[in-house]
């Protein structure tokens, strides 16, 4: 190597396996015949290579930060970057001029393109500028015709991915796994019987099963099957992909039937999701898990005055704001006294004849129910602006005129929502079947039953009690006992 000789590392990419003109081995020859011509010599240490990596995101590319990163270290490690193309450095316009002019100004590193030669001079400026806005152009077209066929694939019902455990893929298809099925069935099966996603992921992890990454199983696991409908035998796509374990189908999502055998049934499946949107609304944001109640009442019962959950403290059930000292109402009564009143509250409310407190969850509700939800959401909304047009009239922002003309508009508007959610209120009384409240009594005898019985686990008597009650009041100064329901 002569004193003239400069040095260089050098920078080869594709993106897909499909670009055998443009392989990693063409163009590292190609660069090499190139450098052998121009009397560069290529640093063996220095040769970056990515496979299957797209060129839009710098972040994403390994290989091509430890290219920069050996750029920055000191002394100047070598004076040349060779590439084959400039769309293989990068196909962003924003991080093609940043990487560029890192190099070039900063480290006082050349970038060379062995294909593309565009002079110097401010022509060679706008003509390299053009080029990377044609290979930005050219990455997003690509993109778009990527995802119009995937889309496709996937309307048609087609399979996209890596098999979802409980299946392999055959000659592009789906085919049913048994010995991973058979736990489908059970995970399906069991959540529906009232087993908690605690409880599940521990029996999977217990029987020595694995994801099909290698992983244990976890709460979001068995959740993330729950809601899979490729267990239905559907195919689902979500545009723009994910990036943590989704529960829900977005409205951007394909849903197509598949040409594959499914693993439960479809009625099943809707039971799960059913169930699933109960225990949700049910479970909300700091509440206990039932894994750590000891009683079949824990977290049931509450405080009419402050609303906190009763606790059992020793052979009373005191209210926990009262215990912490946030409530003035010592509302509290025997524990078994509560469990009996409790149980024949639960005996009375399973008669024919009996009125019962049902709160619906979203799955559960008419759509005069839901209609009325949207309502009073927009109700709420226009008293927030109604409080808001006070504000700037009492700040100054608004003139006495313009405070009542909007009073005047929105006080229209929520006389409008009031007459159409009364309106629906007494539609939701004729929407609710007789016998869909009567099966669900029988819902509440069969629990009574569990409840009662010496040979039920306390995890079965929680789960029983827990899939048909929300809460239950207990007033102290009435002795009086509420039982609310979900449905």
């Amino acid at each position: 190597m002569s004193d003239k000789t400069r040095t260089a590392a050098c920078y080869v990419r594709v993106s897909t396996d499909d670009q055998t003109e443009f392989s990693p081995d063409a163009q590292l020859k190609d660069i090499k015949k190139y450098a052998k011509n121009h009397d560069i010599f290529i640093l063996p240490e220095h040769i970056y290579r990515e496979e299957g990596i797209s060129g839009r995101l710098a972040s994403k590319r390994t290989k091509f930060q430890e290219l920069i990163a050996a750029a920055k270290s000191k002394p100047k490690p070598f004076d040349v970057v060779l590439v084959h193309a400039y769309d293989r450095f990068a196909r962003n316009v924003k991080e093609s001029r940043i990487y560029k002019e890192l190099l070039r100004q900063d480290l006082g590193i050349e970038l060379i393109s062995i294909t593309e030669e565009f002079g110097t001079g401010k022509n060679a400026f706008l003509l390299e500028g053009i080029k990377d806005v044609l290979n930005e152009y050219y990455s997003l077209n690509l993109r778009d015709e990527v995802l119009k066929g995937m889309k496709e694939k996937a309307s048609r019902g087609e399979v996209l991915s890596i098999a979802a455990f409980g299946y392999k893929v055959e000659n592009g298809n789906y085919v049913v796994v048994e010995d991973e099925a058979q736990y489908i069935r059970m995970i399906f099966s069991e959540f529906l019987n009232g087993e908690t996603y605690f409880s599940l992921a521990r029996k999977m992890n217990a029987l020595g099963v694995h994801t099909h990454r290698g992983c244990k199983f976890e709460n979001r696991t068995i959740q993330y099957i729950l809601t899979n409908p490729v267990y239905k035998g559907y195919i689902r796509f979500t545009i723009g992909g994910r990036e943590r374990l989704q529960f829900e189908t977005p409205e951007s999502s394909i849903v197509a039937k598949g040409n594959f055998e499914p693993i439960i049934s479809e009625k099943m499946w809707n039971d799960a999701q059913i169930e699933f949107e109960k225990r949700k609304e049910r479970h909300r944001l700091k509440s206990r898990p039932r894994s750590e109640y000891r009683d079949w009442m824990s977290g049931l019962i509450k405080c009419p005055v402050c609303g906190k959950t009763m606790h059992i403290s020793k052979d009373y059930m005191v209210c926990g704001g009262y215990i912490k000292g946030k409530c003035l109402n010592r509302n509290s009564a025997p524990t078994e006294y509560l469990r009996s009143s409790l149980l024949c509250q639960l005996e009375n409310d399973s008669s024919d004849s009996a009125k019962i407190n049902i709160l619906r969850t979203s799955s559960a509700k008419t759509k005069s129910e839901l209609s009325i939800d949207r309502l009073i959401k927009a109700q709420k909304a226009l008293l927030i602006k109604q409080q808001r047009a006070k504000q700037a009239y009492l700040s100054g922002i608004d003139t006495i005129e313009e405070y009542k003309k909007n009073k005047e508009e929105i006080s229209i508007e929520l006389k409008g929502l009031e007459k159409e959610i009364s309106k629906l209120e007494r539609a939701v009384e004729k929407e609710h079947s007789i016998d869909e409240e009567l099966l669900f009594k029988k819902e509440i005898a069969k629990t009574v039953s569990i409840l009662k019985s010496p040979d039920q686990s306390m995890d079965k008597k929680i789960a029983a009690i827990h899939r048909i009650v929300d809460h239950c009041i207990y007033d102290k100064n009435r002795d009086h006992l509420s039982v609310f329901y979900y449905l």
